[in-house]
C-alpha cells in the first residue's frame, strides 16, 4: 500500500476497526499496537459477500466479510486502543458486539457475488481530507 491513497479509490480491504480518533501523541501507540498484532496473525483468505448497506444513513455499499479472525482482531485491537488518550469512535454503534467486518465498495472494486481475497497486511490510515495517509502497513505472517 502506498504512503497515501486517494479515498475515492480505496484498494479492496476489510475494515477491522471502524473510524476513530485519538490524541496526537497516542497515534504512535496505535501504530505499535497494530505492529504487534500483525506479528501474531497469519495471512488468511476470506470470501467477500453478500452486499449490504452501512453507515449512519445506510448509504454506503459494502460486501460483508465474515471470518472469525476479523472478530478476534477487532476485540483485541479495540481493547488496546479504547483506553488511549482522546479515544473517540466516529460511530460507537459500529464497535464491540455490533462490529461487522466488511469491504467498502468503491469504483472498480465491486463484485457481482462472493469473491475470495487474501488478507496479508494490517494497516492504519489517517482519514483527514480526500487523501488517506498510511501510518503503518504490516505484513502478516505467512500461512502455515
Amino acid at each position: 500500500m502506498p504512503a497515501s491513497v486517494d479515498r475515492a479509490n480505496w484498494p479492496v480491504h476489510v475494515t477491522v476497526l471502524p473510524n476513530f480518533v485519538v490524541d496526537g501523541p497516542a497515534v504512535a501507540a496505535v501504530t505499535s499496537i497494530v505492529r504487534e498484532a500483525a506479528q501474531l496473525q497469519s495471512a488468511f483468505g476470506v470470501d467477500l459477500g453478500p452486499p449490504a448497506m452501512f453507515g449512519p444513513r445506510r448509504d454506503i455499499p459494502v460486501l460483508l466479510a465474515e471470518h472469525p479472525v476479523f472478530h478476534a482482531l477487532h476485540g483485541s485491537l479495540s481493547g488496546s486502543v479504547e483506553p488511549l488518550s482522546g479515544f473517540r469512535p466516529d460511530h460507537v454503534e459500529f464497535w464491540g458486539t455490533r462490529y461487522r467486518p466488511h469491504a467498502t465498495i468503491v469504483p472498480g472494486a465491486q463484485s457481482a457475488g462472493a469473491r475470495q481475497i487474501s488478507i496479508t497486511n494490517l494497516a492504519v490510515a489517517s482519514l483527514a481530507g480526500p487523501q488517506a495517509r498510511v501510518l503503518v502497513n504490516c505484513q502478516l505472517a505467512a500461512r502455515s
